[in-house]
């Protein structure tokens, strides 16, 4: 009934052909370099009748340059902050309505995304008075409607050539990281404010410049082609042949084994640390040119065939495998058995190979153990290879989501401790986390009945840095996903919110359908996020 009454008396947005009670002004005093953080842009309001500054209903449009701005928050002079903030793509829309107020300006931050002068406008602007509910909204006098920020921070260029890519901003004193194709030299050498700075190859396809401090100029070379070493390791190493110590990328590189009578074979390729699955035909084999991006380490196992199944563990995480001995003579038709001992701040990649084939093989109920079921322990080798992965250090917390009956919803926040390489993001186990410009950090939702500290313990072990760019979390109010925003919306909130219906984590979709149910953004479900839900349909 509350939410009826209010529809009712809020003005509707029209011309306002009677006189304007209030004058409006865009105002921003810092006209420095905001050195690519935050500028606070105000709207200043000044009442026609120096005896009466009350105001109750309010609406006002802001244009701004989203390529160089981004939303981040807005204040107010008075108690009450504004019932709708909607951002959307370069258009900002704040109202109001209710008691009556007498704070005369809105101050609005923005984050500065890229350099150069920003404008933000004031296009529309409405203030009127409780007392005049039943009429046209009364249009205020925009005395000052367009200001200019002079966004800060350092420009950066890129040459022109194909596939290198990047921001074309870094904000002062972090570190800028680009890409270019793997397996090219470019020579690449940079000049901050004209003095000569050091690349670094990240060694995957990334390059970064520390701590930048002024405009960055990237120059490259004529692309040329990397040369890489090629090693041979493993019991059968001898019986390679027609091999070479050298391998260039784009150019396929080609070995052969030469297989002795009685004897099992299993052979295995890593390039620049990961697994390379080459192309076999009979006893040759190729790896081809555009996945020659790293030095090349040829794995051959040999084998006597017996009544056994050797078990042979290769790979960059291979020494924290068991023992450590890397090769294992274990008896057929029985499941082996093996474990990670786990370097900290590391991820390890797992798989399993018998002769090209994909061996099968299944995670334990005890941590960082797994088995290969007997219906693989047929004879020959199988080759495990084990990739060990060093991860940045990720600050993460844990807080109380929704409650549900026996237990609760905990929201994850994650933040990685430095900048993530291009083209990669945080993942909760093998789902991409999503991120929150609002929280400033990656998120996800995890059912549990243990405290916090157990909580992010645990979640610590599942959250590593993937490929792929994360989903940026929207708040468009169609909060039970039936594709329309209605009064539904806010009623399935209320009902998350008293535990009436349940709060379901399974899978990616839900956990996203959870996380915009926070319409407010602080991080928990309650019955303010339907009240917002709403003022949104008020303000259509």
């Amino acid at each position: 009934m509350a939410v009826v009454l209010l529809c009712a008396v809020l003005p509707a947005r029209v011309t306002g052909e009677e006189p304007a009670l209030f004058r409006v002004a865009l105002l921003y005093s810092d006209t420095t370099n905001a050195e690519g953080g935050s500028v606070k842009v105000a709207l200043k309001l000044t009442s026609q009748d120096e005896n009466d500054d009350s105001y109750n209903a309010y609406h006002f449009v802001l244009r701004y340059d989203s390529e160089r701005l981004g939303y981040g928050a807005i204040a107010t002079a008075g108690e009450a902050m504004p019932e709708i903030v909607e951002d959307s793509n370069g258009t900002l829309t704040i109202a109001g309505y209710g008691e009556q107020r007498i704070g005369q300006s809105f101050v609005v931050t923005f984050n500065v995304r890229a350099v150069g002068d920003a404008q933000v406008t004031l296009t529309e602007a409405y203030v009127d008075r409780g007392v005049n509910a039943l009429k046209d909204a009364r249009a205020a006098d925009i005395t000052t409607s367009t200001v200019t920020i002079h966004a800060g921070g350092c420009a950066v260029e890129l040459p022109d050539v194909e596939g290198i890519s990047g921001a074309s901003f870094v904000l002062k004193g972090q570190d800028y990281t680009f890409s270019a194709p793997a397996g090219m030299d470019y020579g690449f050498t940079a000049e901050m404010d004209g003095q000569a700075v050091a690349v670094e190859d990240n060694g995957d396809g990334t390059y970064t410049v520390s701590a930048v401090t002024g405009n960055l100029v990237i120059y490259a070379s004529e692309p040329v082609s990397r040369t890489y070493t090629v090693e041979l390791t493993g019991s059968g190493q001898d019986d390679v042949v027609q091999w070479s110590s050298k391998a260039t990328f784009g150019n396929d590189y080609i070995f052969s084994v030469s297989r002795a009578n009685n004897y099992d074979y299993a052979v295995s390729v890593t390039v620049g640390g990961r697994l390379v699955n080459p192309v076999a035909n009979g006893n040759t084999y190729t790896i081809p040119g555009g996945e020659i991006t790293g030095d090349v380490v040829i794995t051959v196992i040999k084998a006597a065939q017996s009544g056994t199944t050797q078990v042979v563990f290769v790979g960059s995480g291979a020494a924290d495998v068991m023992d450590g001995k890397g090769s294992y003579q274990a008896k057929n038709d029985k499941e082996f058995q093996f474990f990670i001992d786990p370097t900290d701040d590391c991820t390890y990649t797992i798989s399993a190979q018998r002769s090209g084939r994909t061996v099968t093989f299944e995670a334990m109920e005890r941590e960082s153990w797994y088995r290969i079921p007997a219906s693989e322990m047929t004879g020959g080798i199988i080759t495990v290879t084990v990739t060990k992965t060093q991860q940045p250090r990720i600050s993460v917390t844990a807080s109380t989501f929704v409650k549900r009956d026996g237990d609760e919803v905990v929201l994850l926040k994650a933040v990685p401790g430095t900048a993530l390489p291009a083209g990669k993001g945080l993942y909760y186990g093998s789902q991409p986390m999503f991120w929150s410009q609002e929280y400033g950090a990656y998120v996800w939702l995890a059912a549990t009945g243990d405290s916090l500290p157990s909580t992010v313990s645990a979640a610590r072990k599942q959250i590593t840095v993937g490929a792929g760019s994360s989903t940026s979390l929207r708040y468009s109010g169609d909060v039970n996903g039936s594709g329309t925003v209605d009064i539904n919306d806010a009623q399935y909130i209320y009902e998350l919110y008293h535990a009436n219906l349940y709060a379901d984590t399974a899978g990616a979709g839900n956990v996203l359908q959870l996380l915009t149910c926070d319409m407010n953004r602080d991080g928990q479900i309650a019955v303010d996020d339907a009240r917002v839900v709403a003022y949104k349909l008020i303000s259509r």
